[in-house]
């Protein structure tokens, strides 16, 4: 069943959004894909409701919402059924409807897909040739025809990617064609024109990253952009400039137990509201490391000092990150690789971080694999 009313009534009449998590179903035979919660700042999490969507993919299915919470992108199964599916989601009652058609059937199992900031154009990434693709979307006639591939592509497999806050640059994060090959690439995109030209790395000299790119976010004033990375240095901040691209890069220090810096591949980043706060979420290669992590970061992109929740959280995959629409609750999607699989909420205070820990989401049966929020609309 695709659709099942979910009201404000389910926390007490007073949701304010709507968290969705996309879920590798651990638990058989019952199929879930997707979970949906009311979410209050007061209350916290409402009550759960599973969602099983049939073309959905049983290998790390994500999801993402696009910012108008008014479609969610789904990882798909198969060629046949659709390699990518799209559905409208009701941002007034927490309702999924029926999957728009067609769906993408060509080009590859997609690692992510991004969509930009008005919603109206969204983004592919694979590992099979084109690598990236990207297509206008309209809700009332579903996914257009796709814009040209852009120039001068030479990631072998992007892994993630993200959108400028003006909806002007695309970036994306892989794997080089070459051991020497920069792994993180940038393009000028258009609603009219699609994917205009590429982004020119020499400014930093021999600086680029040629290790695995994974997360990449922009700041929400645009700029700075963080990179998560699979090996040392783990995470960088590059200052940005649309007209220039990568202008300058900074790193945390100290590889010390619980210290300043990361100790494991990056799996999920998050900026603050206010641009003033990354927040890290990592691997759980390291016995006893933080996995969950933010740094005050200065208006020219230096690290502070590491931060960490009241309680540390150790041993755990951060797979997915997300604030609130307004910034003053954080979303965490972390499990242990086996049978411990957690949603936790903080409160987000703008002068120090972490702030309490709201209740978790009960019900999390499954390996949650991404995590999305929308406000409630009326």
């Amino acid at each position: 069943m695709l659709s099942r009313l979910l009201s404000a009534g389910a926390i007490g009449g007073k949701a304010d959004g709507w968290v969705l998590v996309s879920v590798e179903d651990n638990v058989s035979p019952t199929l879930k894909d997707l979970y949906i919660y009311p979410w209050n700042p007061t209350l916290g999490f409402g009550a759960q409701t599973v969602i099983n969507l049939t073309n959905a993919s049983s290998s790390a299915p994500w999801a993402t919402l696009a910012p108008d919470g008014e479609t969610l992108y789904f990882k798909g199964s198969s060629s046949s059924t659709g390699y990518l599916n799209v559905y409208p989601f009701s941002a007034v009652t927490g309702t999924l409807g029926s999957i728009y058609s067609p769906s993408i059937p060509s080009g590859g199992v997609p690692n992510f897909a991004l969509v930009t900031p008005d919603s109206n154009n969204f983004f592919v990434g694979s590992g099979t040739s084109p690598y990236v693709r990207a297509f206008p979307f309209d809700p009332s006639t579903g996914i257009g025809t796709a814009y040209d591939a852009p120039s001068s592509y030479s990631l072998n497999t992007p892994y993630s990617g993200d959108v400028s806050p003006d909806g002007s640059v695309v970036v994306f994060g892989g794997y080089g064609s070459t051991p020497s090959t920069a792994t993180i690439q940038a393009w000028e995109f258009s609603s009219v024109g699609g994917f205009g030209s590429k982004y020119d790395l020499s400014n930093l000299g021999s600086t680029y990253p040629t290790t695995i790119a994974r997360p990449l976010k922009f700041s929400p004033d645009g700029t700075k952009l963080a990179v998560g990375f699979l090996d040392d240095p783990f995470v960088r901040v590059y200052t940005w400039d649309n007209s220039s691209g990568w202008l300058a890069y900074y790193e945390p220090t100290s590889y010390a137990l619980g210290g300043d810096a990361p100790r494991a591949p990056i799996l999920s980043l998050a900026w603050s509201k206010d641009n003033n706060y990354l927040v890290c979420g990592t691997y759980n290669n390291i016995s006893g490391a933080h996995c969950l992590m933010a740094y005050p970061i200065s208006s020219n992109g230096v690290f502070g000092s590491q931060i960490t929740p009241g309680i540390a959280v150790t041993d755990y995959n951060i797979r997915s990150l997300a604030f609130t629409t307004d910034g003053n609750a954080l979303f965490v999607a972390r499990h242990d690789g086996s049978s411990s699989n957690i949603i936790d909420a903080y409160k987000w205070i703008g002068t120090s971080g972490f702030g309490t820990k709201y209740t978790t989401a009960a019900g999390v049966t499954d390996k949650p694999i991404s995590v999305n929020f929308t406000y409630l609309k009326a």
